[in-house]
């Protein structure tokens, strides 16, 4: 798998490497989240700090950062 990967970059600009993986790192992040919440039996509603509202933010901060 690390070989496909290397071989797609080689054909990609240093920036959409750098974009994309800072992207794959945000969605593993939600991913391990959401697998933390499940294990523990907690809703995303009932953390504190943490709504759908604000996971929205941040997505388009991230995405206005990428331009």
């Amino acid at each position: 798998m690390k070989n496909a990967v290397k071989k797609m970059e080689e054909n990609m600009s240093c920036a959409s490497v750098k974009r994309t993986r800072k992207k794959a790192e945000q969605d593993i992040m939600i991913i391990r989240l959401a697998q933390l919440r499940e294990a523990q039996n907690i809703k995303q509603s009932e953390m504190e700090n943490f709504t759908q509202s604000s996971i929205g933010r941040k997505k388009l901060i991230i995405n206005y950062e990428r331009y």
